[in-house]
């Protein structure tokens, strides 16, 4: 039953776990803005190299090899713009976490960030996860459109205007459609079982909101510090929002992973076997369009009930 009393009263630990405040914000730099979502991960990286409270951070970048993406650490501002840009892939951190010290910051996914919560680092950026689409399906995705894999240079995950930007060898560059919906059918075992959406263990954890604005969830003292010198240094802009004001726009991942025990509960949402390699793109689309408005009710159900 959800009860409305009480700062977050959902679940055993709160559907959003623990927090300090919950705020909307966007990095004041336009050309981070362009990419849909608000610009804040790179912007406090940029910022706090800038001022030398880090020597390092720890992230996702790109790669000119398949997945087209890689864990790395980055030690200047023109770097953390380079690595800029969501990459919808689990990589491993792997013998990268162990060189992570108290003057390193780190950015990952939820079940990037958990790992380090015992270890030490300056501060912890965790990403909001959906449901992440694995190399199957990127793989898959690109054959269905026509894209030879050995050809490709380097891959926009998320490109400025949505879709992805396929970079080829030879110079030339495909966009391709939006293809979140991809994931139901081509994700991990793990990734189903996944219950944090709101990456609980981050110090700072950072989301879309809506175009241009990222939803901040202050977790620590550690964050709640970073963000308030940021906003300080006008290098972002934000408004302290409530819990209503966030549940209003509750998304499918958010209920589905933190509220009903992860997408391994939804029975529209499985691991398929090889075979789905062999569906066409077309059909996996006209399909994906029930599973979308089965979380429709779900969000608009929750929703009333919350409300």
């Amino acid at each position: 039953m959800v009860m409305r009393h009480g700062r977050n009263p959902i679940g055993p630990q709160g559907l959003l776990g623990s927090y300090r405040s919950l705020w909307e914000a966007q990095s004041t730099d336009p050309a981070l803005r362009v990419r849909g979502g608000g610009g804040i991960v790179t912007t406090l990286l940029a910022f706090l190299l800038e001022r030398g409270l880090i020597q390092k951070a720890l992230v996702v970048g790109t790669s000119s090899t398949p997945p087209w993406a890689e864990a790395k650490f980055i030690t200047t501002p023109p770097e953390a713009y380079a690595a800029a840009g969501s990459k919808y892939q689990r990589i491993a951190y792997g013998a990268l976490a162990s060189q992570v010290d108290a003057r390193t910051a780190v950015v990952g996914l939820p079940c990037q960030i958990r790992a380090f919560q015992e270890r030490p680092s300056a501060i912890r950026l965790g990403l909001f996860c959906g449901i992440n689409l694995s190399w199957r399906g990127i793989r898959y995705y690109l054959k269905q459109n026509r894209v030879d894999l050995e050809a490709v240079e380097r891959l926009d995950y998320r490109a400025p205007g949505g879709g992805m930007l396929v970079t080829l060898r030879d110079g030339r560059s495909l966009r391709l459609p939006p293809y979140a919906w991809l994931a139901y059918y081509f994700s991990t075992e793990a990734c189903l079982r996944c219950t944090d959406h709101t990456n609980q263990w981050a110090d700072l954890a950072i989301g879309d909101r809506r175009p241009e604005w990222s939803t901040v969830i202050v977790r620590t003292a550690v964050g709640q510090k970073v963000l308030a010198d940021a906003i300080a240094a006008g290098r972002i802009v934000g408004n302290e929002i409530s819990l209503d004001d966030y549940l209003d726009r509750a998304t499918s991942p958010l209920l589905q992973k933190e509220l009903y025990g992860g997408y391994v509960q939804d029975p529209w949402v499985r691991v398929r076997g090889r075979w789905i390699e062999w569906v066409p793109l077309r059909i996996l689309g006209f399909w994906s369009h029930f599973i979308q408005k089965r979380h429709k009710r779900l969000i608009q159900k929750f929703r009333n009930k919350w409300r």
